[in-house]
């Protein structure tokens, strides 16, 4: 099953040179697995409301993880009750609120308002870095932040600029910019993360608490009504959602972050909307036009800027 892979060797922090490969590859699967997850949120036929979704994912996630998890959670159970602070932490904040607020803010505004908000994310991460533990910001960085967004707002308005001048910001996202700010939270905080757990009894244990948030905020209906259809469909679906946008997703990013540190992982956050739209092209017979190549040039020369960066500091 695709679970067993959720475990990744401990990596040590700032690499430099090939040690940055494995990292950095994580991290890409882990964009790729978010990216792909709008497509095929656009292809299913899935009824479950967006708050319902990041709920019910993990849920299903949780299942299918425990057996994996059940012996190292048990080996390593008493690290587990020791870092129970940091844990719960990470578990409400990446897995129970931002979940919520990502498809909350979906339900309540536009998908390019969403795109073009969670483009400041990095720049979040970076920001708190500096203001929380004094990370140096250098020249490479900036440059990549702005490549990283450039190549994002390309893609997400197809090139347009008329899109962004028509782009009129509302309730939802305002959600979605509490969502950057808890993410890029998360995000710092797992240099925290406890290096005598392993990734997959990490997981595990991240998950119970974020249900009580993430389950608080479905059932309360604040985002929109809650309900869920049962059917085949359905079900199929968050078999997927359960495995590749949570579980590896998320035990990618949280090695990625802890290898190459918060700054230089979010920078992969430019990814996603540029697999959701490669992944469009092949799958939902849309077309390859030309802005899709400048948003590929242009993030890919901000992840090279990125992670110059990263690699001075080594």
């Amino acid at each position: 099953m695709a679970v067993t892979v959720c475990y990744v060797p401990a990596m040590n922090a700032d690499p430099s040179g090939a040690g940055r490969l494995l990292p950095s590859f994580l991290l890409t699967c882990s964009m790729l697995f978010w990216g792909a997850n709008a497509v095929i949120s656009r292809a299913g036929s899935f009824y479950v409301p967006t708050t319902g979704l990041a709920f019910w994912a993990w849920v299903m996630a949780f299942t299918l993880l425990t057996p994996w998890a059940v012996r190292p959670v048990i080996r390593q159970r008493r690290a587990i009750l020791r870092h129970w602070r940091i844990i719960t932490v990470l578990g409400v904040l990446g897995i129970g609120l931002f979940p919520q607020f990502l498809y909350g803010a979906l339900g309540l505004t536009k998908s390019i308002n969403v795109s073009l908000i969670n483009t400041a994310t990095p720049a979040w991460i970076v920001a708190l870095s500096w203001l929380c533990f004094r990370d140096p910001v250098s020249w490479r960085m900036v440059l990549g932040m702005v490549s990283g967004f450039l190549g994002v707002a390309v893609v997400v308005t197809q090139g347009r600029l008329s899109t962004l001048l028509q782009v009129e910001f509302v309730l939802g996202d305002v959600v979605m910019l509490i969502g950057i700010v808890v993410w890029a939270v998360y995000s710092i905080l797992l240099r925290y993360r406890p290096s005598d757990i392993d990734s997959l009894a990490l997981l595990w244990a991240m998950i119970p608490p974020a249900f009580l948030v993430s389950g608080a905020i479905y059932f309360s209906g604040v985002f929109s009504p809650w309900r869920f259809d049962p059917v085949a469909d359905n079900l199929v679906f968050l078999a997927y959602c359960g495995v590749f946008p949570t579980v590896l997703a998320y035990a990618c990013f949280n090695a990625g972050a802890k290898a190459l540190g918060a700054r230089g992982a979010g920078q992969f956050l430019f990814l996603p909307p540029l697999f959701t739209a490669i992944l469009a092209v092949i799958f939902l017979d849309e077309t390859f036009e030309p802005f899709h190549l400048i948003s590929l040039l242009l993030i890919f020369v901000g992840l090279y800027f990125a992670n110059a960066a990263e690699g001075d500091k080594t």
